[in-house]
């Protein structure tokens, strides 16, 4: 005999207690965790509140994480400058070199730039004969 699909309400409550947590609910729901991402999938409120259970835990998190920034903790502060302060200031903070991909020459002698490397080395990915 089949299982009987649990109603929308004890579902959503799983995910609920579960914080978003797909896996965690489907074990709470006795399911398989494929059958219940394919019904979160196919039904709009259900994929709403996991999101918004994943997105209060993304909240909750960055409170954490400014509080270890105000509380002068090293490594919080270097996370937060090289994610956020990335993106909010990036001629401060974003240390990644901005490269054109579409000229392979123009490619190549960025890369010597920033490795540093001599006109002579070998960047092409050829082997050496």
């Amino acid at each position: 005999m089949a299982k009987k699909k649990p109603s929308k309400k004890t579902i959503i409550k799983a995910i609920t207690e579960k914080e978003g947590n797909v896996s965690a609910a489907a074990r709470k729901l006795n399911m398989n965790r494929c059958t219940l991402i394919t019904w979160i999938n196919k039904d709009e409120e259900l994929k709403q509140v996991v999101e918004d259970e994943r997105e209060t835990i993304v909240d909750e998190i960055e409170d954490v994480l400014i509080k270890g920034c105000r509380n002068g903790d090293v490594t919080a502060i270097k996370f937060f400058l090289k994610t956020t302060g990335r993106i909010l200031r990036p001629e401060k903070y974003d240390d990644r070199p901005n490269i054109n991909t579409d000229d392979p020459e123009e490619f190549r002698e960025a890369v010597r730039d920033w490795l540093k490397l001599s006109d002579e080395a070998d960047i092409t990915g050829e082997k050496p004969e």
